[in-house]
């Protein structure tokens, strides 16, 4: 889930929009996100996408995909 939130973040959605693409409430999301912030020891998304892009070696294409259909 937290890959999920965090590649439609990356994709400019917001909260809300997040909680309706993925089918569970506001409050999740932001909760995830939440945590996530505090795992990452960020405290924007811009910050957290940006450290889990340096945390993960491109793919095979030179790009960085943050999706769930990574292993």
């Amino acid at each position: 889930m937290t890959r999920n939130i965090l590649d439609a973040l990356s994709r400019g959605r917001s909260h809300k929009e997040v909680a309706a693409e993925l089918g569970v409430a506001y409050f999740t999301v932001t909760t995830h996100v939440r945590n996530l912030f505090l795992k990452l020891g960020v405290n924007n998304r811009v910050d957290a996408i940006n450290a889990v892009r340096r945390a993960r070696p491109p793919n095979a294409l030179g790009a960085y995909r943050l999706g769930a259909g990574e292993p």
